[in-house]
């Protein structure tokens, strides 16, 4: 359908529309051909590399027998795979979330509760519905700096499924209290 406005408005469409008839959505065109479509392959693998190199010196010693260069490379991928039409998967090694739009600024000086920053990473953005609720009972900006996740979310029937899995070396957990929120971290050992 199509609404051209001018002198007069006139409303362009190839189906006939019953004004005596008050169901809109029963008056729409059927769309045919679809019977032999299939499911493409819907796998998505994403790899990311970051490298720099820095310098610093000490302004202590001689200027030219000072300098120190640091380098630093890092390897990650990104992994969506559509199982089925209704079910899919992503996981994300050593992501990389350099690229994420910053934090809008919030004054922070003389709160007594912690602030709220909204999620906007990707691997926790995309199917986030499955872990909204009406209360913020999943807040993934505590996972700061995941080593890998994984996500499985989907719809089974009439059920929806949604659960992720990340490993993260420092969790952050949010005590809140009825004069102020307190932070305690929570730091992972591995035995090798």
């Amino acid at each position: 359908m199509r609404f051209y406005p001018r002198e007069n408005i006139y409303r362009i469409t190839h189906l006939h529309n019953d004004r005596d008839n008050a169901c809109n959505l029963c008056q729409l065109g059927k769309v045919k051909g679809f019977e032999q479509a299939t499911q493409g392959e819907n796998l998505a693998v994403v790899p990311t590399i970051m490298a720099g190199r820095t310098r610093e010196r000490d302004i202590e010693t001689d200027p030219l027998d000072a300098w120190e260069y640091h380098s630093q490379q890092a390897l990650g991928l990104d992994v969506k795979w559509g199982i089925t039409p209704e079910i899919s998967l992503q996981a994300t090694f050593n992501p990389d979330f350099s690229q994420v739009e910053s934090d809008s600024g919030q004054l922070s000086v003389n709160n007594t509760f912690a602030l709220f920053f909204a999620e906007r990473r990707p691997f926790f953005v995309e199917n986030a519905d499955y872990f909204s609720t009406n209360y913020n009972l999943v807040y993934t900006r505590n996972i700061n700096a995941p080593n890998y996740g994984i996500k499985l979310t989907g719809r089974i029937d009439q059920h929806s499924l949604g659960v992720f899995f990340a490993d993260d070396a420092t969790t952050n957990l949010l005590i809140p209290g009825n004069l102020s929120s307190s932070v305690v971290e929570l730091e992972q050992t591995c035995i090798i």
